[in-house]
Formats: structure tokens, C-alpha cells, sequence
């Protein structure tokens, strides 16, 4: 059943402006040739994986009291890996089965083809393997596909050889998000002479830039669970300074 559409939401919609979003969304026709993996010269086929997609705003609801859990829309598909398209990308009837406002325009370029003016849904929840994001999404096509910012995001990779996704090797627990840190120069070595010594407090500071932030909060994490973009100094070392009561003589083994 086709979600009405507000006045709220006509009115939402008339003060965007269509943008241009580099994307690279593939036809129907040309879905294969969109996952190819290469391995040298080998072109191998398409990879698939098993997505829940949820509507965010209906969570959010649930979050504050305002609806009740069983009435959160969602839909579960066998859904097209596309690495060579930026955006993920809903067909018609998915939106309209989980009840997304269009809140936006893009201009898509499917592979071959001219460029033409898509809607963008609100947030989507989207979790595959255990791993989630909340994203906005294209409205395209007849399947459900998955971008590099999903991947990316979740730290997921795509194994050609065995036409399937999995976890980045390096962080196959969960998620890694990389911070950049700024250490003074020097600091971070010491002499091994004064290595059983107690190091004198250093000053570092570290650096959450708004890319990390909102990448964060794309995976439903809360400030409670981060840092805000900024820059904070921190101090390295001097633990004992500041608590000497834990200090003790040294020598009691």
C-alpha cells in the first residue's frame, strides 16, 4: 500500500534543489557486469547478500515511546552487491512497502546510460552480517542493490572468488572507524634507560573530524557512545602522579 503523502512532506520536498551525487548506479541490463570481481584478467559473477532493511523514523518513534515495536516496518531481500556503485538503491514498491518520504533529489548515472533525476528516501536502517548503518537511499530500478558506503561504513568486503561479503580480515569482530591523532613531536619514545621510570605526562591531542562523527551516527551510535567533531588534549602517562596512593614502596614482592 503506497504511503500518503503529506502536505508536510510536498512542502519538504519543493525546498530541495536537485543536486548532483556521483554515483554509479547500474541498469538491470548491466547488473552482472556491476559486481564483476577481477582477479588478474578473470571477470568473475555477480555477489548477493542477505540485507533487513527498517524504517528509521519508525525506530526513532519507538525510541520515544511513540510507537510500539511490532509496528516498525522492515523487509528482508536477497539483495545485488554492487562495489562499483557509491549509493545504495531501493525500487519503488520497497519504499512504498516500508512507508519512506522522499525527502530529496540526485542525479544518478546508470552504467551506458544519461544521467536522470532520482528521489532519495529518508533514513533506512540497513544490517547485513551482523552490521549496521542507517543511510539515506536512491529510489531506482527493480531490486534492491548495495553501495560502497554500506561497505565501506561497516567495514564488509567482497571475496570475488567465492561470490559473497565478508568482514574486513583485519577487524573480523566489528566495525573499525579510524581517528586521526596527533602525537608532539618526541613524545613518543623513551630512553630504555627510563624505562622503569615513571614517564613524564605528555600532552596529545586527538582529532574527530565531522566524517568520523557522522559515520558513527550512521551506525546508530549515540554521543553517549562517542566524541563530537572537535579536537580534545589529553594526557599521556604520570598515572602515579596523579594517584600516590597507589604508588607504594615497589619492593613488597
Amino acid at each position: 500500500m503506497r504511503k500518503k503523502t503529506t502536505s508536510g512532506e510536498e512542502e519538504l520536498r519543493s525546498q530541495y534543489d536537485v543536486r548532483t551525487i556521483r554515483v554509479a548506479v547500474r541498469s538491470d541490463k548491466t547488473a552482472l557486469t556491476a559486481n564483476d570481481c577481477h582477479e588478474g584478467n578473470a571477470v568473475m559473477g555477480e555477489v548477493r547478500v542477505k540485507v533487513k532493511l527498517t524504517n528509521a523514523v519508525d525506530e526513532a518513534l519507538v525510541r520515544r515511546g511513540l510507537l510500539m515495536a511490532d509496528k516498525i516496518r522492515s523487509y528482508e531481500a536477497d539483495a545485488l552487491v554492487d562495489a562499483g556503485a557509491v549509493r545504495s538503491v531501493l525500487p519503488i514498491h520497497v519504499v512504498q512497502l516500508l512507508g519512506l518520504a522522499i525527502v530529496d533529489k540526485a542525479r544518478a548515472t546508470p552504467a551506458n546510460d544519461a544521467a536522470e533525476d532520482v528521489d532519495v528516501t529518508e533514513m533506512v536502517g540497513i544490517t547485513l552480517l551482523g552490521r549496521r548503518i542507517t543511510e539515506e537511499t536512491l529510489v531506482l530500478g527493480s531490486e534492491v542493490l548495495i553501495g560502497q558506503t554500506v561497505l565501506e561504513s561497516l567495514d564488509l568486503q567482497v571475496d570475488c572468488t567465492n561470490h559473497r561479503v565478508i568482514p574486513n580480515p583485519a577487524h573480523p569482530d566489528q566495525p573499525v572507524i579510524k581517528i586521526k591523532m596527533n602525537l608532539p613531536s618526541g613524545s613518543a619514545v623513551m630512553n630504555k634507560k627510563d624505562e622503569k621510570s615513571e614517564s613524564t605526562p605528555e600532552e596529545v591531542e586527538l582529532v574527530v573530524t565531522q566524517e568520523d562523527y557522522e559515520a558513527g551516527l550512521k551506525r546508530g551510535w549515540t554521543d553517549d557512545d562517542m566524541l563530537k567533531p572537535g579536537r580534545y588534549k589529553m594526557k599521556l602517562g604520570g598515572f602515579l602522579a596523579r594517584h600516590p596512593e597507589l604508588g607504594g614502596s615497589g619492593d613488597n614482592a
